[in-house]
């Protein structure tokens, strides 16, 4: 036979005789059976030009180097129909492979001696794919194109068949073991709801929102003690007015920090005037002085009126009697005194 003959012998002699394969209990190999439809090039052979294509019948033996790598021979008897019949011809392909896979796809590429009235040595390559059936068993799915070596002439062909794999596991590339479970993860310290953050779980804190900085007992409560306390304002009015000029002055701010901090406090607002004009007229015009504060402290400041009482003393309280127009100054005013003992935070 060709030298292309003798090449494929030592290709095979040597794969098979290799460490790999010869560790055939263990390795991963396969064994295949197989149909052909076979193209052949249209100027085939050279210059006759009278073969056309046909079908062959074929087996193969496999093996795997390891997870990707594998090597492959095969043997074909090709029956090739002629342009005319009778110039159909048959003859033999042997074929040396070697093989990559992407798990079930795989690439190939090897060398070909084929006798169909004269010898070819062609290079092979393509692609393919072992579709699992069972454990050991496979459909073999595979497209090919062949190079003449010596001619620029291009082979084809289509394979179909199913293979048996043994030694180990399936033709399929060995699935990559599992990773190890991760350890389970600490558990999450549990978390107390305690939307006061006064150290009290709300499962137990009887006075949610309690303020900010407050000692709490227990319960989750403001620790009080008793305390005295008081405040004293006094606001001027212009001759015959009622009307308060400047309404966030610093006395009635600081009124309303009072009355919002020590929350059981009551005001009495007492409204006073000078001693110019009737006693009728200055009680009206003094009590009206005070419910301008009055309704000063419940509109714009949100202070409830059931805390705020008034009263009007006309010019029964002067401050100076002098009736001078600084004394009358004076005397035209509304005060508040508050002086009481509480509970307020520890």
């Amino acid at each position: 036979m060709k030298k292309s003959t003798l090449t494929l012998a030592l290709i095979t002699a040597g794969l098979v005789s290799s460490p790999t394969f010869a560790q055939s209990k263990d390795s991963d190999g396969w064994v295949g059976v197989y149909g052909l439809y076979y193209n052949t090039d249209d100027s085939k052979p050279i210059p006759t030009a009278t073969l056309n294509d046909g079908i062959g019948l074929g087996v193969e033996a496999g093996f795997r180097f390891d997870q990707n790598w594998a090597g492959r021979i095969s043997a074909s008897q090709l029956d090739i129909s002629g342009t005319r019949n009778e110039f159909d011809d048959d003859g033999i392909m042997l074929g040396v492979d070697l093989m990559y896979f992407f798990d079930h796809l795989y690439l190939f590429g090897g060398v070909y001696d084929q006798d169909i009235g004269e010898g070819y040595e062609m290079l092979g390559y393509g692609m393919g794919k072992h579709w699992t059936i069972t454990d050991n068993l496979s459909f073999i799915g595979e497209l090919a194109a062949y190079r003449d070596i010596d001619e620029s002439l291009y082979d084809y062909s289509v394979k179909l068949g199913v293979s048996y794999s043994f030694g180990g596991s399936p033709s399929s590339a060995a699935p990559t073991p599992a990773p190890a479970p991760a350890p389970a993860p600490a558990p999450a310290p549990t978390t107390v709801a305690d939307s006061d953050n006064d150290g009290v779980a709300d499962s137990k804190d009887e006075c949610m929102n309690t303020p900010a900085g407050d000692e709490v007992n227990a319960s989750g409560c403001t620790v009080l003690v008793e305390k005295d306390v008081s405040i004293q304002i006094r606001i001027l009015f212009a001759h015959d007015s009622a009307v308060i000029e400047d309404t966030a002055s610093t006395e009635i701010v600081e009124l309303v920090e009072f009355l919002r901090r020590y929350g059981q406090t009551d005001a009495l607002i007492e409204g006073h005037a000078s001693a110019p004009g009737t006693d009728a007229y200055n009680k009206d015009l003094s009590l009206r002085r005070a419910n301008a504060l009055k309704d000063l402290l419940m509109n714009e400041y949100n202070i409830k009126p059931s805390r705020l009482d008034t009263v009007g003393y006309g010019e029964e309280r002067l401050l100076d009697k002098s009736n001078t127009r600084a004394a009358n100054r004076i005397n035209r005013r509304i005060e508040v005194k508050i002086s009481e003992t509480v509970e307020v935070p520890k």
